[in-house]
This record gives C-alpha cells, structure tokens and sequence, in this order.
C-alpha cells in the first residue's frame, strides 16, 4: 500500500530515511527522484539510523557503490551512469544478493530490470525550495512505517 510523507527539511528527510531503515531492517530500497531531490540525504538517515559515523555519506555518482559499516552494512548504489540492468548486474551484482544488510539504489530507474521483485520503492519530489514529498511503495514486502 502507498504511503506518502511531506518533508519540509534537510533534517526531516533525514529522520524519514532514519525511521525507513529502522522500520525495514534489511534489504533493498530503490530511490527514484530527479536530479537534487534527496535521494542521497534519505541515504544518509538510513545510514545514521545503522550507526555509521565515517566516512561521510556521499552519492557515489563515479564509483558506483560506497559501502558503510555499522551495526549492518550498508551499499550504497548509485545508478546515474547506468544504462541497463545488466551494466548494474555486471558492475555489482553480488551486492544484490547480500542478505543482511541494507541496498539502497538511487536512480533506480535506470536500472528497473535488474531490481530484486522485494524491495521498497522510494520516489522524492520537490515541492519548493525545501519541501518534498517523499512516496513508500513496498514491492513484495511487508513495510509497516508510522
């Protein structure tokens, strides 16, 4: 079932992606959203919300994947230079079936054939300068976030 949340900051987009991570647990949330909508801020409560400190969380535009550690890994994918699911299956496809962990993809629609049937679908979008409305479409899972 959809769910939809108005963040109206920075901050609250990161609680959202705090309280997504915790509400989720594990596996893989595909971010939609265009270019400065907060995909990577989400990114960056969902890593708070596992404990990483450091290094910074930072969109991995270039090098595909960052990975974090704290009390679960977190991959963090970034799927902008990807044309196909196959070019993210043959860049990071053993990152895909990690269990214990959470996956987050961001531009997930550049790579919509290669993502998992479980998972939860995320799409940000601007309302104003600071306000965007941030859309849950769980795929196959059960996500109970309040």
């Amino acid at each position: 079932m959809e769910k939809q949340f108005i963040s109206h900051s920075r901050n609250e987009t990161i609680c959202i992606g705090r309280r997504v991570a915790e509400a989720i647990g594990t596996g893989v949330i595909a971010l939609y959203g265009e270019l400065g909508s907060g995909k990577t801020v989400f990114v960056k409560g969902i890593a708070s919300a596992l404990g990483v400190r450091e290094p910074l969380v930072t969109s991995p535009t270039f090098k595909i994947l960052n990975i974090y550690n704290g009390r679960k890994k977190l991959y963090h994918i970034d799927a902008y230079r990807l044309s196909s699911g196959d070019e993210l299956l043959s860049a990071v496809g053993d990152v895909l079936e990690q269990t214990d962990c959470i996956i987050a993809i961001e531009w997930a629609e550049h790579v919509k054939t290669a993502l998992p049937s479980s998972r939860l679908d995320v799409e940000l979008s601007h309302l104003s300068e600071n306000a965007r409305r941030i859309t849950f479409r769980p795929c196959n899972i059960t996500f109970n976030y309040h």
